[in-house]
C-alpha cells in the first residue's frame, strides 16, 4: 500500500493504492478506512505539517533537477 499527490496550479488529488489478494481485499479496506477516519478525528499536528511542506519543497527541487526536467527546459522554445 502507498500514497500519492498530484499537484496542479488550482488543484490536485491524493490517492491510495494497495495490492492485495482478492481474499484480504475486505480487511485492506477496513484497513484503509480506519486510517482514514483518524487521520480526520485526529489531524495533523502543526509540527507535521511544516515538516510536510518542507518535504515537498525539498522534493520539487529535486524534481526540477531531473534529466527529464533538464531537457525539457533546454528543448523549450520560449
Amino acid at each position: 500500500m502507498f500514497s500519492f499527490s498530484n499537484l496542479y496550479a488550482n488543484t490536485g488529488e491524493v490517492g491510495l493504492y494497495v495490492g492485495t489478494r482478492p481474499e484480504n481485499l475486505s480487511e485492506a479496506l477496513s484497513v484503509v478506512g480506519r486510517e482514514l477516519e483518524r487521520c480526520v478525528e485526529e489531524p495533523a499536528v502543526e509540527e507535521e505539517l511544516v515538516r510536510s511542506r518542507e518535504n515537498l519543497k525539498g522534493r520539487v527541487v529535486l524534481a526540477l533537477e531531473s534529466t527529464a526536467a533538464r531537457m525539457s527546459r533546454l528543448g523549450d522554445p520560449c
